[in-house]
């Protein structure tokens, strides 16, 4: 895997992705689930599928139309070893913020923050952050 997509990954998922444990309709108990919303009036955001591309899990779905609204599209993560892969591989960059919203999602701890990410990592973080 590419550290610098990665670590791009890491930052728009701090930017714009959102995980938590969700109570699904017909389910008893809470699941693990990890989403990033974006809108586009053409088709679905480049940057949805460079995400999907780079943590390799999930699936993007499509257009919501919703009157004076430009369409929404969003990538998606529902099983609980999906949403553990993409923790796991962007952990080594995410915010404390997203870090903890995983941890609960899976009813997890986080673990402490192991290493620093080089320059370029951190380059390639704020790309996606901004992206």
């Amino acid at each position: 895997m590419d550290r610098h997509e990665l670590a791009w990954a890491a930052g728009f998922f701090d930017g714009e992705g959102w995980a938590n444990a969700v109570a699904h309709m017909g389910r008893r108990t809470r699941q693990p689930h990890a989403q990033i919303n974006q809108s586009d009036d053409n088709r679905v955001p480049v940057v949805l599928d460079r995400f999907r591309s780079a943590v390799g899990v999930g699936r993007i779905s499509g257009p919501e139309h919703k009157p004076g609204r430009i369409d929404r599209y969003w990538w998606m993560a529902s099983s609980r070893s999906d949403v553990a892969d993409v923790w796991r591989l962007l952990d080594p960059w995410l915010g404390a913020v997203k870090r903890a919203a995983f941890a609960i999602a899976l009813g997890a701890h986080p673990a402490a923050q192991r290493w620093q990410p080089s320059h370029a990592e951190m380059l390639a973080w704020a790309g996606g952050l901004y992206d």
